[in-house]
């Protein structure tokens, strides 16, 4: 007995004292607290970057039909015809001249439609009893009707179509007769306005060089702006394929669109991007069925915002209190390190642990929701040992579902992407968009939060003149 007071029972107090300092020290932090399941390993997945689906963008082309009547004005002379010619054996000298301004506009479907007045005059001399003087004179309105195209070479196609309505038949009196030779001369007017629209034709494909166009303007269509100085983001648009779009016009303009599917993309970099500029491409007819712009957009959702909606999933007794919570990535996964300590009624039964859990973050794309399940990990070696004393401490971790709502992140995204489509991309361009829907594509862990990917859709402009 004396031994046992001498020697063992010294031993058993020192160590209980050292057990109980131990355990003062971890309930006040100053050790760490006791491990109740294994750590999920802390692990940045990588994610390759998706290539960019090809955006659809259109270009306004534009021909005033007042430039365009000016030009016809100009190309058509007052004097049209005015030289002898022979007729039956007999000089006819014949006079063909335009009495007023041509008029042109464009039908809803692009064709130009132009009409000028004309008068026109015959006089022959006289050449004997049997061959008295002649002469005659009519009024006629001359149409032509233009259609402008453009090859897959870029090369304008025009082609033009005449013809005429008498509005004064001309009249020849001989003697006591008067004779309608409007039907006799017609071929011959009508061949007269079919040189005319050859000049004319001629003239138009000359002055509308719409590949030389091209070629200066494609490199201008590549763009590298930066629209997130802060963030260093960077968007950049290269067009692959060219589309010319159906012409339509009234009295005011012809119009088109040039369409160009294009990679629209907004990358974070340090720097400028170098673009490579390609040949022009052949000018397709077939338009792609596709006819918008998808661009994805990244978001931030921060650890931190996620820690509050988590703890208030964890089972709460009077007697638990959380200390902290540490969110990180675990690979495709995200992992939860919760502190706690449970207060029970006496100080040697206050334990502080440390419990891990993870979970996969799922996205709702209808409802704008993420969802996160958590799964708690296997009890560590020390867990167990800490369960044998207080076994319900091994359910103490995340045990529901969280979902959280992403309606701000829905309404920052778009008004994020609204601000970086709409703005000058240099080179006398604006870009113009308009966004009709955000869709939530997907989810992954990064270093410091989780990163929303969403796509944003709609339709998009390139305008000239800015």
């Amino acid at each position: 007995m004396q031994m046992i007071r001498q020697k063992i029972v010294p031993v058993v107090f020192l160590i209980s004292c050292l057990a109980a300092l131990t355990h003062i020290c971890q309930l006040n932090g100053w050790l760490p607290a006791w491990q109740l399941t294994v750590k999920p390993e802390y692990r940045l997945l990588s994610v390759a970057e998706a290539p960019a689906e090809l955006s659809y963008l259109t270009l306004p082309v534009t021909f005033s039909m007042t430039d365009m009547q000016r030009k016809v004005n100009e190309q058509i002379p007052e004097v049209l015809f005015d030289k002898p010619v022979t007729y039956q054996e007999r000089e006819v000298r014949v006079k063909v001249t335009r009495t007023g301004s041509a008029t042109v506009r464009a039908d809803e479907k692009g064709v130009i439609r132009g009409s000028v007045p004309i008068a026109f005059r015959a006089d022959a001399n006289r050449e004997g009893f049997f061959k008295p003087a002649l002469n005659t004179s009519g009024r006629l309105t001359a149409y032509v009707d233009i259609t402008l195209d453009v090859d897959e070479n870029w090369n304008p196609v025009v082609n033009a179509k005449s013809r005429f309505k008498w509005r004064k038949r001309p009249i020849i009196k001989v003697f006591f007769r008067e004779i309608d030779v409007a039907d006799i001369i017609s071929d011959e007017i009508q061949k007269l306005l079919d040189a005319q629209s050859n000049k004319l034709m001629e003239k138009l494909d000359q002055q509308f060089q719409f590949r030389r166009l091209a070629e200066t303007s494609w490199a201008k269509l590549h763009a590298a702006v930066p629209v997130d100085e802060a963030n260093g983001i960077w968007l950049t648009i290269v067009p692959k394929r060219a589309f010319l779009e159906p012409l339509e016009g009234d009295e005011y303009d012809l119009r088109s669109n040039l369409g160009l599917l294009a990679e629209v993309r907004l990358q974070q970099l340090e720097r400028a991007p170098e673009l490579t500029v390609g040949a022009l491409p052949l000018l397709e007819k077939e338009l792609p069925e596709q006819r918008t712009f998808r661009v994805s957009l990244d978001a931030d959702l921060p650890y931190r915002a996620l820690a509050p909606m988590l703890l208030s999933n964890v089972e709460r007794a009077d007697r638990v209190r959380v200390n902290d919570v540490d969110i990180y990535p675990s690979g495709g996964r995200v992992g939860v390190a919760l502190d706690q300590t449970f207060n029970y009624p006496v100080w040697w039964q206050r334990f502080r642990v440390r419990s891990y859990s993870a979970g996969v973050p799922l996205l709702d794309r209808a409802g704008w929701r993420l969802k996160f399940e958590p799964e708690p990990q296997q009890a560590s070696a020390v867990g167990r040992w800490v369960s044998v004393i207080a076994p319900d401490l091994q359910a103490q971790a995340p045990d529901a579902m969280v979902e959280l709502d992403l309606a701000a992140q829905r309404l920052e995204s778009q008004e994020r992407l609204y601000t970086y489509l709409n703005r000058p991309l240099g080179n006398g361009l604006m870009m113009w968009s308009d966004i009709e829907s955000m869709t939530p594509h997907s989810v992954h862990p990064a270093e410091s939060g989780l990163v929303l990917v969403s796509v944003g859709e709609g339709q998009m402009r390139l305008l000239l003149g800015y």
